[in-house]
């Protein structure tokens, strides 16, 4: 439907989904659901190995695949064979160096900080006055903006009845 694909599988761990322009336009953000849960909001990048990869299988090119996503009932994600959001540094400042063949002579060296992406917290105020809260990741609440905080072990979305306590949430990774 438009940029959203709904899947339904039954006694599937995992399901890959092949895709093409046909299909959906790839230059736009798709969202991919696995049995009503949303999986994957994002782009997915077109490469030549996925088409000749869609070639060699099905040597048809009115359905050949430029591109391929696999979801399932965990929270994994591969785009074209690779897993999403996999950290390979953690969060901090770095810097690398190139030396030039055995020697400690430098011929390049540059610094670079690694941030985390930050998890959307997103909240609709009801007409009946609760708050739908949508978040990525994990979601915490405090009584100030400063905490103490205390994880919830609520799956997005959530509605919550809106009380007199004051309440904070912010998602966590």
């Amino acid at each position: 439907n438009g940029q959203t694909i709904s899947l339904t599988a039954k006694n599937a761990k995992r399901v890959t989904v092949r895709l093409s322009d046909s299909l959906v336009n790839l230059d736009d953000e798709l969202t991919v659901k696995l049995n009503g849960r949303v999986k994957f909001t994002g782009t997915v990048t077109r490469l030549k190995s996925e088409l000749s990869r869609s070639l060699e299988e099905r040597v048809d090119n009115t359905s050949a695949a430029s591109a391929k996503i696999t979801v399932g009932s965990d929270k994994q994600v591969w785009i074209n064979g690779n897993k999403v959001d996999e950290v390979f540094l953690d969060a901090g400042e770095y810097r690398t160096v190139l030396f030039e063949d055995d020697s400690n002579r430098v011929l390049a060296s540059t610094r670079f900080q690694v941030i985390p992406k930050r998890p959307k917290l997103t909240g609709v105020r009801n007409p009946d006055g609760s708050l739908t809260l949508t978040f990525e990741g994990s979601l915490e609440y405090g009584p100030t903006v400063a905490g103490p905080w205390q994880q919830l072990g609520w799956s997005s979305p959530r509605t919550v009845s809106i009380t007199s306590k004051q309440r904070f949430f912010r998602s966590k990774n």
